[in-house]
């Protein structure tokens, strides 16, 4: 699923029915090895995700700046959420930040996404991947939001009963980190 992190890739986002008739297909003739976005998740009946996991279980390490600074993100789509410098701050006080804070407030606070309140996997998809979200939200609005639904919400969508068919492997070097899903084929 695209990430809309600059203005133009909204008009390059698949539609919703595009991502969702080749999940359909993916998901027939593919082990899913792991589902980690929260949108797909939630229509595919993953009830072992919760939500979005950028901030929570995963971060990025920036490169070191010209300054010799090192920045952590807490999402690769999330370049303005960068917090904390590795030279100087320790790890702990970087994700006890405000910036780890506020994702870690829209994950608990699911409840909270406009829109999302009547669906019924709200508890998995939880307003979906926060940054496609913020970006969509931003770039359509100017609106600075993550309390906004992920654009590949499937509440206007007609649902699939399609489950996916897990398998079980060594774990894996994206398993819950980013909106993922990894698939072995059958």
């Amino acid at each position: 699923m695209l990430k809309p992190t600059e203005v133009k890739h909204i008009n390059l986002m698949p539609t919703n029915k595009q991502i969702y008739n080749i999940y359909n297909i993916l998901i027939n003739i593919c082990y899913t090895l792991d589902m980690s976005d929260p949108v797909l998740a939630g229509n595919y009946n993953n009830d072992i995700i919760k939500g979005c996991s950028c901030g929570i279980s995963s971060l990025r390490i920036n490169s070191i700046t010209s300054d010799g600074k090192i920045s952590i993100s807490l999402c690769v789509y999330m370049h303005h959420y960068q917090t904390g410098d590795l030279t100087k701050d320790s790890i702990l006080d970087i994700i006890n930040s405000k910036e780890f804070k506020e994702f870690r407030t829209r994950n608990l606070n699911y409840q909270n996404i406009k829109e999302c309140q009547s669906y019924k996997k709200l508890e998995v998809c939880r307003g979906g991947c926060a940054a496609s979200a913020y970006w969509y939200n931003y770039y359509l609005n100017g609106t600075k939001d993550l309390f906004s639904k992920d654009p590949y919400c499937i509440i206007n969508n007609k649902k699939t009963n399609n489950k996916p068919e897990f398998k079980k492997e060594k774990i894996l070097v994206h398993q819950n980190y980013l909106c993922t899903w990894i698939e072995k084929p059958k």
